[in-house]
């Protein structure tokens, strides 16, 4: 005989806290924990980052009776069975649930490696871009090397994100962007960015920050275009207006959409999009922000050190798109814009004084520079030398060649000046050097400065018997600097890809350049080319400007 138990039901206020019969998802079924219910997914799901599934086909009858159990091994098998057929490959052991909220800054994206197009609701596809990105007509010959994004689906733009998911772009971003684009002061950024009275500038920013960062994970792919979207279209709102002074915000999401356009759509389109990026600079009129003469002093030093960082990006930007397409400079007034402070002093709010770049180059500053810093310096004479190469194209045939090879000379010494403060900098390092990718860049620059002189001079045949020795000089001084990219290009591969500066392929394309010009200069010639090609297209994986130089 069969003893019937009566089984006790707790309440709260009034109300049995018994979880309804047949409402818990497989998930909490199969980990046998208790199910809210919530939609669309319930606490357990979302904590553990997987999909809540709830099956209208199972459902278990519950026996009043506690010792009458009917057919336990089939109802077993049975639950076993419809758990498999939703999640035939479902590990556990694959999600990190230990989220803490104080270790912010050591996260992981497990969570958002989780996030399927199913998430959201499905979008209608936009039929063009906005208006600012020009319309591609001209067929690209160049395949397109990166991760594709047609057929996924985006999340709607004005889908909520959640505070995990806020938290890890925003890591993604400090720990693969702001290293090469340091612009943005940390503390500042985290002051507002959960704020719910946020300017339409800031969220700007934010959704650019987020669509440079997830076009460099592998996981987060699905999400880029639909920020990238909502950038563009925040910015075309901006452009629209007259306002007389644009918010800062607004600067450094251009600058961050003009790296983007370069590496994940192409260089007619970052040529563009770096345009109206310049234009707002001018707008601003960030290139004399420290013009003596009506400047605010009450103005704190951090505000201004972002628009000194803001001007000196987009006049990086700007001068190395002029060196790809062979154009003039469109940012050249830099005499009042002190050189942006080490990221030290910056992200610790430490207020420095920093030279001009002028000051620098006349060699009349002692100041310890950082590598972004050092990096712009080098660009700056990369491109006092294409101005000479232009200025050498122009020369009549009869006329005097003293004041070219003078102008060289000059040039050559001050390179030798700043190449001697860096290797006196660098005395201790080895190869491989530190996986600070913008100091590998800053070396890697100011190598190929050698090799723009070298050029320049190569293109001048009329030489003197004076000049002879200074085309010897640099001819060694050439092949030295193209050996020492060619180091450090062995040192870039150890790297995460996503982590190497956007214009390495610049560097890497000049110097190959340089070793199939002169295939006669040593013996590991070739070596050093497959090499250099070998990065090339390890880099094109995840840029496209390198893409460029493959072909």
């Amino acid at each position: 005989m069969s003893v019937a138990i009566k089984m006790s039901t707790n309440t709260v206020g009034g109300q049995s806290t018994r979880q309804p019969p047949g409402s818990a998802c497989l998930h909490c079924r199969n980990k046998k924990m208790k199910c809210d219910a919530l939609q669309p997914r319930c606490k357990n799901c979302f904590n553990a980052g997987v999909e809540c599934i709830r099956s209208n086909n199972y459902s278990r009858k519950r026996s009043a009776q506690r010792d009458h159990i009917e057919g336990p091994q089939d109802r077993v098998e049975t639950s076993d069975a419809e758990v498999y057929d939703v999640q035939p490959k479902f590990n556990p052991g694959l999600f990190n649930l230990d989220f803490h909220m104080d270790s912010f800054y050591d996260m992981d994206y497990n969570f958002l490696e989780n996030i399927t197009p199913e998430s959201f609701p499905i979008l209608s596809p936009l039929d063009s871009l906005p208006s600012l990105i020009p319309s591609e007509t001209v067929e690209c010959s160049q395949p397109q090397t990166v991760i594709e994004t047609a057929g996924i689906l985006a999340p709607p733009l004005n889908d909520p994100i959640n505070d995990l998911m806020h938290e890890d772009l925003d890591q993604l971003y400090l720990d693969r962007v702001h290293r090469l684009i340091p612009i943005l002061h940390r503390r500042r950024y985290f002051s507002w960015t959960r704020s719910p009275n946020r300017t339409d500038a800031q969220t700007c920013l934010q959704f650019a920050m987020w669509t440079l960062a997830t076009s460099l994970s592998t996981q987060l792919q699905h999400l880029r275009e639909s920020f990238y979207q909502r950038t563009c279209s925040l910015l075309d709102k901006f452009t629209a207006q007259d306002t007389a002074a644009p918010q800062i915000e607004y600067a450094q999401a251009c600058i961050l959409i003009v790296n983007y356009d370069l590496m994940k759509e192409n260089f007619r389109r970052g040529w563009t999009s770096a345009g109206r990026c310049i234009r707002v600079i001018q707008l601003m009129r960030l290139f004399e922000i420290d013009r003596s003469k009506g400047r605010n002093d009450r103005e704190d030093w951090i505000q201004r050190e972002e628009k000194r960082r803001a001007f000196w990006m987009a006049y990086s930007l700007d001068l190395f798109i002029s060196l790809r397409g062979e154009w003039p400079l469109s940012l050249t007034g830099t005499d009042f814009v002190r050189l942006p402070a080490l990221d030290k002093d910056f992200d610790n709010s430490h207020y420095v004084e920093m030279p001009f770049l002028g000051t620098v180059l006349s060699g009349a500053s002692s100041s310890v520079l950082s590598p972004w810093a050092e990096s712009i310096v080098f660009a700056t004479i990369i491109r006092r030398i294409t101005a000479l190469t232009s200025e050498l194209e122009g020369l009549s045939p009869g006329s005097s060649s003293t004041n070219v090879w003078s102008k060289i000379d000059l040039l050559r010494n001050i390179l030798k000046s700043r190449l001697a403060s860096l290797s006196f900098k660098h005395q201790d390092s080895h190869f491989p050097f530190s996986d600070d990718p913008m100091e590998t860049f800053m070396i890697m620059i100011a190598q190929s400065s050698v090799l723009y002189l070298y050029n320049t001079q190569k293109s001048f045949s009329r030489a003197t018997e004076s000049s002879q020795n200074i085309s010897m000089a640099l001819q060694y001084e050439a092949q030295m600097a193209a050996q020492e990219i060619a180091n450090l290009s062995t040192s870039i591969l150890h790297m995460s890809r996503f982590k190497i500066h956007p214009f390495t392929p610049l560097i890497l394309a000049k110097c190959m350049e340089f070793y199939k010009s002169n295939q006669n200069l040593d013996e590991i010639t070739q070596a050093a080319v497959k090499q250099i090609y070998e990065l090339l297209r390890h880099i094109s994986k995840v840029n496209n400007i390198a893409v460029e130089y493959l072909s």
